[in-house]
Protein backbone atom coordinates (compact mmCIF):
# COMPACT_ATOMS: atom_id res chain seq x y z
CA UNK A 1 0.00 0.00 0.00
CA UNK A 2 1.66 3.57 -0.97
CA UNK A 3 -0.32 6.07 0.33
CA UNK A 4 1.44 9.42 -1.68
CA UNK A 5 -0.06 12.69 -1.58
CA UNK A 6 1.27 15.05 -4.64
CA UNK A 7 -0.25 18.55 -6.64
CA UNK A 8 -2.23 18.65 -9.30
CA UNK A 9 -3.36 14.84 -10.03
CA UNK A 10 -5.14 12.16 -8.06
CA UNK A 11 -3.41 8.91 -10.17
CA UNK A 12 -0.93 6.67 -8.35
CA UNK A 13 -0.05 4.22 -9.94
CA UNK A 14 2.27 1.44 -7.44
CA UNK A 15 4.51 -0.30 -9.58
CA UNK A 16 2.06 -0.56 -12.21
CA UNK A 17 -0.79 -2.41 -9.95
CA UNK A 18 -2.86 0.21 -8.62
CA UNK A 19 -4.32 3.19 -9.27
CA UNK A 20 -6.73 4.81 -6.67
CA UNK A 21 -8.48 8.31 -7.32
CA UNK A 22 -11.66 10.00 -7.32
CA UNK A 23 -13.67 9.97 -10.45
CA UNK A 24 -13.86 13.63 -11.38
CA UNK A 25 -14.89 13.94 -15.05
CA UNK A 26 -15.72 11.54 -17.90
CA UNK A 27 -13.07 12.34 -20.04
CA UNK A 28 -10.40 12.37 -17.14
CA UNK A 29 -7.84 9.03 -17.03
CA UNK A 30 -10.74 7.43 -15.06
CA UNK A 31 -13.13 7.72 -17.31
CA UNK A 32 -11.15 7.25 -20.40
CA UNK A 33 -10.12 3.98 -19.16
CA UNK A 34 -13.51 2.57 -18.42
CA UNK A 35 -14.21 3.65 -21.96
CA UNK A 36 -11.48 2.20 -23.95
CA UNK A 37 -12.80 -1.19 -21.32
CA UNK A 38 -15.99 -0.90 -22.75
CA UNK A 39 -15.09 -0.54 -26.41
CA UNK A 40 -13.23 -4.18 -25.46
CA UNK A 41 -9.61 -2.70 -26.49
CA UNK A 42 -7.10 -2.17 -24.19
CA UNK A 43 -5.82 -3.70 -20.85
CA UNK A 44 -8.97 -4.76 -18.43
CA UNK A 45 -9.16 -3.55 -14.97
CA UNK A 46 -11.20 -3.83 -11.46
CA UNK A 47 -13.02 -1.03 -10.76
CA UNK A 48 -13.95 -0.77 -7.07
CA UNK A 49 -16.56 2.44 -6.19
CA UNK A 50 -17.15 3.04 -2.97
CA UNK A 51 -20.24 5.49 -2.91
CA UNK A 52 -20.88 7.69 0.43
CA UNK A 53 -24.21 6.59 0.59
CA UNK A 54 -25.64 3.58 -1.70
CA UNK A 55 -28.42 4.72 -4.39
CA UNK A 56 -28.55 1.93 -7.03
CA UNK A 57 -29.42 -1.56 -4.31
CA UNK A 58 -28.93 -3.35 -1.61
CA UNK A 59 -25.49 -4.71 -1.37
CA UNK A 60 -25.22 -8.42 -0.54
CA UNK A 61 -21.86 -10.67 0.02
CA UNK A 62 -22.21 -13.70 -1.92
CA UNK A 63 -20.14 -16.32 -0.25
CA UNK A 64 -20.24 -19.16 -3.02
CA UNK A 65 -18.38 -17.45 -5.45
CA UNK A 66 -14.39 -16.78 -5.81
CA UNK A 67 -13.64 -13.89 -3.81
CA UNK A 68 -17.14 -13.13 -2.11
CA UNK A 69 -18.48 -10.57 -4.36
CA UNK A 70 -20.56 -7.90 -3.58
CA UNK A 71 -23.54 -7.93 -5.84
CA UNK A 72 -26.31 -5.56 -5.42
CA UNK A 73 -30.59 -6.19 -6.24
CA UNK A 74 -33.42 -4.17 -6.35
CA UNK A 75 -35.26 -4.03 -2.88
CA UNK A 76 -37.86 -6.63 -3.14
CA UNK A 77 -35.75 -8.33 -5.39
CA UNK A 78 -36.68 -12.40 -5.84
CA UNK A 79 -33.36 -13.52 -7.49
CA UNK A 80 -31.50 -12.67 -4.36
CA UNK A 81 -29.44 -16.68 -3.65
CA UNK A 82 -30.61 -17.67 -0.39
CA UNK A 83 -26.93 -17.70 0.72
CA UNK A 84 -26.12 -14.43 -0.21
CA UNK A 85 -25.75 -11.88 3.44
CA UNK A 86 -27.25 -8.58 3.71
CA UNK A 87 -24.21 -6.24 4.02
CA UNK A 88 -25.66 -2.90 3.30
CA UNK A 89 -29.49 -1.69 2.75
CA UNK A 90 -30.36 1.00 -0.29
CA UNK A 91 -29.77 4.82 1.16
CA UNK A 92 -27.50 4.04 3.91
CA UNK A 93 -23.99 5.12 4.61
CA UNK A 94 -20.82 3.36 3.98
CA UNK A 95 -19.37 3.54 7.07
CA UNK A 96 -22.07 4.26 9.53
CA UNK A 97 -19.62 4.28 12.61
CA UNK A 98 -17.43 7.05 11.45
CA UNK A 99 -20.25 9.26 9.39
CA UNK A 100 -24.03 8.50 10.19
CA UNK A 101 -26.23 8.14 7.00
CA UNK A 102 -27.79 11.02 8.46
CA UNK A 103 -24.52 12.64 8.32
CA UNK A 104 -23.49 11.77 4.42
CA UNK A 105 -27.44 13.24 3.88
CA UNK A 106 -26.39 16.73 5.53
CA UNK A 107 -23.65 16.54 3.43
CA UNK A 108 -24.95 16.34 0.23
CA UNK A 109 -28.09 18.45 0.93
CA UNK A 110 -25.57 20.98 1.61
CA UNK A 111 -23.43 21.01 -1.76
CA UNK A 112 -26.80 20.41 -3.65
CA UNK A 113 -27.92 23.76 -2.29
CA UNK A 114 -24.50 25.70 -3.02
CA UNK A 115 -24.65 24.63 -6.30
CA UNK A 116 -21.90 21.86 -5.64
CA UNK A 117 -23.69 18.53 -6.93
CA UNK A 118 -20.93 17.72 -8.92
CA UNK A 119 -18.66 17.04 -5.96
CA UNK A 120 -21.26 15.01 -4.60
CA UNK A 121 -21.76 13.00 -7.29
CA UNK A 122 -17.49 12.64 -7.58
CA UNK A 123 -15.92 13.13 -4.68
CA UNK A 124 -18.72 10.83 -2.66
CA UNK A 125 -20.38 8.58 -5.13
CA UNK A 126 -18.46 8.94 -7.39
CA UNK A 127 -20.17 8.94 -10.30
CA UNK A 128 -19.57 12.32 -12.30
CA UNK A 129 -22.47 11.95 -14.69
CA UNK A 130 -25.48 10.35 -12.93
CA UNK A 131 -28.74 10.04 -15.17
CA UNK A 132 -30.30 12.76 -13.69
CA UNK A 133 -27.91 15.10 -14.50
CA UNK A 134 -25.97 17.98 -12.47
CA UNK A 135 -25.89 21.26 -14.19
CA UNK A 136 -28.77 20.35 -15.78
CA UNK A 137 -31.25 17.98 -14.16
CA UNK A 138 -34.28 16.01 -16.05
CA UNK A 139 -37.13 18.29 -14.56
CA UNK A 140 -35.57 21.15 -17.03
CA UNK A 141 -36.46 19.54 -20.29
CA UNK A 142 -39.75 20.50 -21.88
CA UNK A 143 -41.51 19.11 -25.16
CA UNK A 144 -43.41 20.23 -28.13
CA UNK A 145 -45.01 17.92 -30.50
CA UNK A 146 -45.98 20.69 -32.80
CA UNK A 147 -43.72 23.12 -34.44
CA UNK A 148 -44.21 26.72 -34.33
CA UNK A 149 -45.87 28.23 -37.55
CA UNK A 150 -42.94 29.65 -38.94
CA UNK A 151 -45.24 33.44 -39.50
CA UNK A 152 -45.08 33.34 -35.65
CA UNK A 153 -41.27 32.90 -34.93
CA UNK A 154 -37.98 34.52 -35.30
CA UNK A 155 -35.72 31.93 -35.90
CA UNK A 156 -32.25 31.90 -35.15
CA UNK A 157 -28.89 29.68 -36.27
CA UNK A 158 -25.58 29.67 -34.22
CA UNK A 159 -22.72 28.19 -34.72
CA UNK A 160 -19.90 26.21 -32.62
CA UNK A 161 -16.75 25.27 -34.52
CA UNK A 162 -14.13 22.59 -34.45
CA UNK A 163 -12.34 21.97 -37.79
CA UNK A 164 -10.74 18.20 -37.12
CA UNK A 165 -11.79 14.89 -37.58
CA UNK A 166 -10.15 12.41 -34.70
CA UNK A 167 -12.68 10.82 -32.42
CA UNK A 168 -11.17 12.64 -29.15
CA UNK A 169 -11.94 15.76 -30.74
CA UNK A 170 -14.86 18.46 -30.48
CA UNK A 171 -17.36 18.18 -33.06
CA UNK A 172 -18.83 21.44 -35.42
CA UNK A 173 -22.66 22.05 -34.06
CA UNK A 174 -25.27 24.51 -35.69
CA UNK A 175 -28.48 24.59 -33.38
CA UNK A 176 -31.73 26.21 -35.38
CA UNK A 177 -33.89 27.54 -32.86
CA UNK A 178 -36.81 29.48 -32.99
CA UNK A 179 -38.21 32.36 -30.72
CA UNK A 180 -41.96 33.17 -30.37
CA UNK A 181 -43.80 36.35 -29.00
CA UNK A 182 -43.62 35.01 -25.41
CA UNK A 183 -39.85 34.29 -25.74
CA UNK A 184 -40.50 30.42 -25.43
CA UNK A 185 -37.54 29.13 -27.44
CA UNK A 186 -38.08 25.53 -29.63
CA UNK A 187 -35.20 23.49 -30.84
CA UNK A 188 -35.89 22.51 -33.97
CA UNK A 189 -32.87 21.11 -35.04
CA UNK A 190 -29.25 20.43 -34.51
CA UNK A 191 -26.43 19.92 -37.29
CA UNK A 192 -23.32 17.76 -35.18
CA UNK A 193 -20.24 16.66 -37.48
CA UNK A 194 -16.43 16.47 -38.07
CA UNK A 195 -14.66 17.62 -40.20
CA UNK A 196 -11.16 19.30 -41.50
CA UNK A 197 -12.48 20.78 -44.35
CA UNK A 198 -13.34 24.54 -43.75
CA UNK A 199 -15.32 24.84 -47.54
CA UNK A 200 -17.67 21.99 -46.45
CA UNK A 201 -18.29 23.62 -43.17
CA UNK A 202 -18.87 27.10 -44.98
CA UNK A 203 -21.29 25.37 -47.60
CA UNK A 204 -23.19 23.39 -44.72
CA UNK A 205 -23.92 26.74 -43.15
CA UNK A 206 -25.73 28.48 -45.73
CA UNK A 207 -27.52 25.34 -46.91
CA UNK A 208 -28.97 25.00 -43.26
CA UNK A 209 -29.48 28.43 -43.25
CA UNK A 210 -31.53 28.96 -46.56
CA UNK A 211 -33.42 25.63 -45.37
CA UNK A 212 -34.26 27.27 -42.59
CA UNK A 213 -35.29 30.81 -43.80
CA UNK A 214 -33.16 31.59 -40.33
CA UNK A 215 -33.44 35.53 -39.74
CA UNK A 216 -30.54 35.33 -38.43
CA UNK A 217 -26.88 33.48 -37.94
CA UNK A 218 -24.59 33.62 -34.94
CA UNK A 219 -20.82 32.32 -34.95
CA UNK A 220 -18.64 32.03 -32.38
CA UNK A 221 -15.76 34.47 -32.35
CA UNK A 222 -12.52 32.87 -32.26
CA UNK A 223 -9.67 31.67 -34.36
CA UNK A 224 -11.64 29.33 -36.63
CA UNK A 225 -14.37 31.99 -37.57
CA UNK A 226 -11.20 34.09 -38.23
CA UNK A 227 -10.20 31.80 -40.69
CA UNK A 228 -13.06 31.24 -42.53
CA UNK A 229 -14.85 34.55 -42.58
CA UNK A 230 -13.29 35.50 -45.53
CA UNK A 231 -14.00 32.25 -47.53
CA UNK A 232 -18.02 32.72 -46.06
CA UNK A 233 -18.60 36.29 -47.65
CA UNK A 234 -16.25 35.00 -50.65
CA UNK A 235 -18.97 31.76 -50.88
CA UNK A 236 -21.92 34.40 -50.12
CA UNK A 237 -21.63 36.11 -53.26
CA UNK A 238 -20.85 32.68 -55.29
CA UNK A 239 -23.96 31.67 -54.50
CA UNK A 240 -26.32 34.91 -53.79
CA UNK A 241 -27.09 34.29 -50.06
CA UNK A 242 -26.39 36.87 -48.07
CA UNK A 243 -27.66 35.99 -44.02
CA UNK A 244 -27.47 38.62 -41.88
CA UNK A 245 -25.07 37.23 -39.01
CA UNK A 246 -23.65 38.41 -35.60
CA UNK A 247 -20.16 37.48 -33.98
CA UNK A 248 -21.08 35.84 -30.41
CA UNK A 249 -18.09 36.75 -27.98
CA UNK A 250 -17.34 33.55 -25.91
CA UNK A 251 -17.22 33.72 -22.13
CA UNK A 252 -13.78 32.00 -20.80
CA UNK A 253 -15.96 30.07 -18.41
CA UNK A 254 -18.16 27.20 -19.22
CA UNK A 255 -20.19 27.22 -16.51
CA UNK A 256 -20.62 31.39 -17.01
CA UNK A 257 -21.39 30.46 -20.88
CA UNK A 258 -23.84 28.06 -20.24
CA UNK A 259 -25.89 30.04 -17.45
CA UNK A 260 -28.53 31.69 -19.84
CA UNK A 261 -29.62 28.73 -21.23
CA UNK A 262 -29.93 26.92 -17.70
CA UNK A 263 -31.81 29.86 -16.66
CA UNK A 264 -34.22 29.89 -19.56
CA UNK A 265 -34.79 25.90 -18.96
CA UNK A 266 -35.70 26.62 -15.24
CA UNK A 267 -38.10 28.76 -16.08
CA UNK A 268 -39.68 26.42 -18.37
CA UNK A 269 -38.89 28.51 -21.65
CA UNK A 270 -36.65 25.92 -23.65
CA UNK A 271 -38.79 22.80 -25.42
CA UNK A 272 -37.16 19.81 -27.44
CA UNK A 273 -38.40 17.33 -29.99
CA UNK A 274 -37.60 13.77 -27.98
CA UNK A 275 -38.84 12.41 -31.18
CA UNK A 276 -36.07 14.19 -33.06
CA UNK A 277 -32.79 12.09 -34.08
CA UNK A 278 -30.67 14.86 -32.83
CA UNK A 279 -32.12 14.36 -29.32
CA UNK A 280 -30.59 11.67 -27.54
CA UNK A 281 -26.89 13.00 -28.03
CA UNK A 282 -28.22 16.46 -27.03
CA UNK A 283 -29.67 15.55 -23.48
CA UNK A 284 -26.65 13.19 -23.23
CA UNK A 285 -24.43 15.98 -23.43
CA UNK A 286 -26.55 18.70 -21.63
CA UNK A 287 -27.17 16.37 -18.49
CA UNK A 288 -23.36 15.27 -18.40
CA UNK A 289 -22.55 18.75 -18.48
CA UNK A 290 -19.74 19.78 -16.92
CA UNK A 291 -18.23 16.44 -16.20
CA UNK A 292 -18.65 15.28 -20.01
CA UNK A 293 -16.30 14.46 -22.64
CA UNK A 294 -17.92 17.48 -25.13
CA UNK A 295 -19.55 20.20 -24.20
CA UNK A 296 -20.21 21.56 -28.18
CA UNK A 297 -24.04 21.85 -27.51
CA UNK A 298 -24.35 23.29 -23.97
CA UNK A 299 -24.53 26.85 -25.29
CA UNK A 300 -26.85 27.27 -27.54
Amino acid sequence: VFDVQVDDTENFIANGLVSHNTWWHENDWAGRIQEVMASGEGDTFEIVRYPAINEEGDEYILHKLPGSPIIQYPPGSDSIPNDAQLVRPLGTAIHPARYTTEMMKKIKANLVAAGQKRIWQSLYQQDPTPDDGLYFTKDMFQYYTTKPPRNEVNIFQAWDFAITEGSENDYTVGTTIAQDHRDNLYILDVRRFKTGDGDAIIDTILDYYAEFDADLLGFEDGQIWKSLQSFFERRCEDRHLYPPYEILKPLTDKLVRAQPLRGRMQGKKVFFDKHAPWYDALRQELTRFPAGKHDDQCFI
